[in-house]
C-alpha cells in the first residue's frame, strides 16, 4: 500500500475503524467496515488532479458527493472531517471545533455480489440488464444540463492523453505492452477515416453534458433504481 507520509496517521486510524486494510486506487484508499465505508482521497499530483493540499481533497470529496448522490442516494452519505482532538488523538467532528487533519467520504457499504464483475462472473450480466444499464446512463445524461462553448472533441483528446500519461508515470513491469501515442488531431481523422460509425456519431452531435458518472465500480442495483427502463428489470434485482 502506498501512503503518503503526511496521511499515515489518518491512514491508520481509519484502519482501526474498519478493522480490515484498504482497498486502493492510485488516488484513493477506501476503508470497508461492516456498516460504514470510509474513502480517503490520496495526496497526491499526478498529470489530471492535485490532491496535495488539505482544501483540495476537501473541495473534491465535496464534488464527489454531489456528483454521485443523486444517482445513488442510499450509497453516499456525507463528507465528514478527521480531527484532532483535545487529547491528541483523531476522530470525527465538526470544522471549527478542532483542527481539521484531513476529509473522507463516509459511504454505505456494498455488497460483494453487487459489484458488475463479480454480475459478470456468475452468469447474471444478461441482456436485460445490459439494457437497463444503459438506460440508467442514458436517463443520468438526459437529466443533466448540456455544457455550452465547450469543444468535446478536445476535451476527450485531453482526458485520453492525461490517463496515458498517468500510465506512464506508474511503474511498470517489462511485460507491459508499450502505450500508445499521444493522440493528435491528425490521428484522430485517421482513425475516423477508417471506422465509418464514429463519423456518423461526430454527425449525430449529441449533447455534451457537464459531468459523466461513474458506474464502473456501482452497485447496479443503486443504478437501476434512480431511472426509468424500457423493460422490466431482472428479477434478482429488487427495487430500492
Amino acid at each position: 500500500m502506498t501512503v503518503p507520509p503526511e496521511q499515515a496517521e489518518v491512514v491508520a486510524f481509519l484502519r482501526g475503524l474498519a478493522g480490515t486494510e484498504p482497498l486502493e486506487t492510485h488516488i484513493s484508499l477506501v476503508f470497508v467496515g461492516a456498516d460504514t465505508v470510509w474513502k480517503l482521497k490520496k495526496a497526491v499530483r499526478l498529470a489530471f488532479l492535485d490532491f496535495t493540499s488539505l482544501k483540495a481533497r476537501q473541495r473534491f470529496t465535496l464534488r464527489e458527493l454531489e456528483l454521485n448522490r443523486p444517482a445513488a442516494p442510499g450509497l453516499y452519505r456525507d463528507v465528514v472531517p478527521v480531527v484532532r482532538c483535545v487529547d491528541g488523538t483523531l476522530g470525527f467532528g465538526e470544522t471549527g471545533e478542532h483542527p481539521v487533519v484531513d476529509w473522507v467520504l463516509r459511504m454505505a457499504p456494498v455488497p460483494a455480489g453487487d459489484f458488475l464483475d463479480a454480475v459478470a462472473a456468475s452468469g447474471r450480466l444478461t441482456a436485460e440488464l445490459l439494457d437497463a444499464l444503459g438506460d440508467a446512463v442514458a436517463a443520468f445524461h438526459r437529466g443533466l444540463t448540456p455544457a455550452t462553448g465547450t469543444d468535446a472533441v478536445a476535451t476527450m483528446r485531453n482526458v485520453a492523453n492525461g490517463n496515458a500519461q498517468s500510465a506512464r508515470d506508474a511503474p511498470q513491469s517489462p511485460r507491459d505492452a508499450p502505450l500508445p501515442p499521444r493522440a493528435t488531431p491528425s490521428r484522430r481523422a485517421g482513425c475516423h477515416s477508417r471506422i465509418p460509425w464514429q463519423r456518423s456519431a461526430r454527425r449525430a452531435a449529441p449533447k455534451v453534458t457537464a459531468h459523466s458518472a461513474s458506474f464502473c465500480r456501482a452497485s447496479p442495483r443503486a443504478a437501476l433504481s434512480r431511472a426509468p427502463r424500457r423493460q422490466r428489470p431482472p428479477r434478482f434485482l429488487p427495487r430500492s
